[in-house]
């Protein structure tokens, strides 16, 4: 919950319209939200060859990437399957991790926020 209500506050200051404008680096790095550890920039090596990948951070909970259209967002997610999450332009990737599924949903649904304003 106070992940939630830290990502409006980051989103209702920012001025964008957050669907398209919201960056990995917004939301991983608001010290406010609990849910991610150690998050690392790592564009240019998790990005690489996939089509569309504008950004890319890890946390020990998951991999995120950002795409520059949901359709690449989409095709990507499927590519990964049920270990995939994606919301709109973001992709999580919870291949190798170990949060519970509690944990997971709790992640997801702080990605989720960043688009309840579309």
């Amino acid at each position: 919950m106070l992940a939630s209500i830290g990502l409006a506050v980051l989103l209702s200051t920012s001025g964008c319209a957050p669907q398209a404008h919201v960056t990995l680096s917004d939301i991983l790095s608001n010290s406010e939200l609990e849910h991610f550890t150690a998050p690392i920039e790592r564009t240019a090596d998790l990005c690489g060859q996939i089509q569309g990948c504008v950004e890319a951070w890890s946390t020990q909970e998951a991999t995120f990437r950002r795409f520059d259209d949901v359709a690449a967002a989409s095709r990507y997610s499927a590519e990964v399957g049920a270990d995939a999450f994606q919301s709109r332009y973001i992709t999580i990737d919870f291949r190798g991790s170990a949060v519970s599924e509690a944990e997971r949903r709790s992640i997801e649904e702080v990605i989720e926020g960043a688009h309840q304003s579309d």
